[in-house]
């Protein structure tokens, strides 16, 4: 007979298969990778809810993030049902669904289960770590992509593992620490290399976590997590130059270059695509044009050429807003903004209760703070799955019985 325990477990190892397999599914909104992430997604559901069902009992969130999330999928459906482009509209509930159900998978799993999970993370991210490192000496200094399509989806995944692998090292002891410093720091060393927003969120959030600290934790808390951030950049870029002496000679006359492309060209062209996506939200601001509709209606708004940027993206094909509140802000208007909005609000109004999880806490609101030039959360399901599972876990953590 099969029992409750033994379906929950198999629950749990399918979450663990996920937080493996999203970073290595190349972040695609379409493809085996997301049909891989909806499988993993509805068989954990299936398996947990069977267990629920043998157990008659069920751990909801609390009320108030349940109801942001209700509110967001609710606009989300009626904005599908609304949508002049179906099949797109379609797949957006679908993976709206998808990061509800991971969120809900998260929250409900059993402080016993978070350290497994979190290992079976850390081992996805150190192989994309030591391809992404690879990639940097096998094709010189380049701007390093992981298995994703582009390094700036790389470095949305990197926003949200760097500040998670140092809230763990700076938790841990022994072995396990050193384990987990050495992954932060080659994840530190692919997040600069990809040249990209995700060095700036990351420092942001950073140091608003060493900030907060001066008042819970005293000098030794912060300075003890500031100087191993630092100690783990530096050990890392040590190794860049030991492994490669004529990669680590080249490195800054490149990323003056790569960084110089980056202020001309990306600034800019997001900027562009920022101008049109506000245009599109004043035309449709209370449901905007429907899920997954975007790219469909961009060319009506998209604003002339940039003359000034040869490289600029405006006048390619532009599937998403770049951005993830003007992409929310579009698709589902101004009410599903405020709903999107008060949900991560609530997730991260609580204080946590362990370095693990303020390293989730400030994970996310790295990733956040990168959605303000990329698509994590509402376009690249790899980083928006991983995102609604943190979030579940910290959101589970802060409210475990004392």
């Amino acid at each position: 007979m099969i029992r409750a325990a033994g379906l929950e477990s198999a629950a749990w190892g399918v979450l663990i298969a996920l937080v493996l397999f999203a970073g290595l599914s190349q972040g695609g909104f379409s493809g085996w990778g997301l049909f891989g992430l909806r499988v993993l997604v509805g068989a954990g559901l299936i398996l947990w809810l069977g267990s629920v069902v043998m157990r008659g009992f069920i751990r909801w969130p609390p009320l108030p993030v349940a109801l942001a999330a209700l509110a967001y999928l609710l606009i989300t459906v009626v904005g599908a049902l609304s949508s002049p482009y179906p099949y797109g509209s379609a797949q957006a509930l679908l993976n709206t669904a998808m990061f509800g159900a991971v969120f809900f998978l998260g929250y409900a799993c059993r402080p016993s289960c978070r350290p497994v999970l979190l290992v079976g993370f850390g081992l996805g991210a150190g192989i994309l770590g030591v391809y992404g490192l690879w990639q940097a000496l096998s094709l010189g200094l380049t701007r390093v992509t992981g298995l994703y399509f582009n390094s700036n989806h790389y470095s949305g995944f990197l926003a949200l593992a760097v500040p998670i692998t140092l809230g763990l090292a700076l938790s841990s002891r022994g072995l396990w620490r050193g384990l987990w410093a050495g992954l932060a720091g080659l994840l530190c060393v692919n997040l600069i290399l990809t040249f990209s927003w995700g060095l700036l969120a990351v420092a942001l959030a950073l140091a608003g976590w060493l900030l907060a600290g001066f008042g819970r934790r005293g000098w030794a808390g912060v300075l003890r997590g500031g100087l191993l951030a630092l100690s783990l950049v530096g050990l890392a870029l040590l190794m860049l130059v030991s492994l490669s002496p004529q990669l680590a000679g080249n490195l800054g006359q490149r990323t003056v270059q790569l960084w110089g492309d980056w202020a001309r060209v990306s600034l800019e062209s997001r900027a562009g695509i920022a101008r049109g996506s506000l245009e599109l939200i004043k035309t449709h601001p209370w449901l905007g044009v429907g899920p997954g509709s975007f790219v469909y209606a961009w060319p009506r708004y998209r604003p002339p050429k940039i003359e000034t940027v040869p490289q600029e993206i405006l006048h390619k094909r532009i599937n998403y807003a770049h951005n993830d509140y003007l992409q929310v802000a579009s698709e589902t208007g101004l009410l599903g903004l405020a709903a999107f909005l008060g949900f991560w609000i609530v997730v991260l109004g609580k204080g946590s209760r362990s370095l693990v999880g303020t390293g989730i806490k400030v994970g996310l609101i790295a990733l956040l703070l990168h959605g303000l030039t990329d698509g994590n959360l509402t376009f690249i399901p790899a980083n928006a799955v991983l995102a609604y599972l943190f979030a579940g876990l910290y959101v589970g953590e802060t409210n475990d019985p004392d």
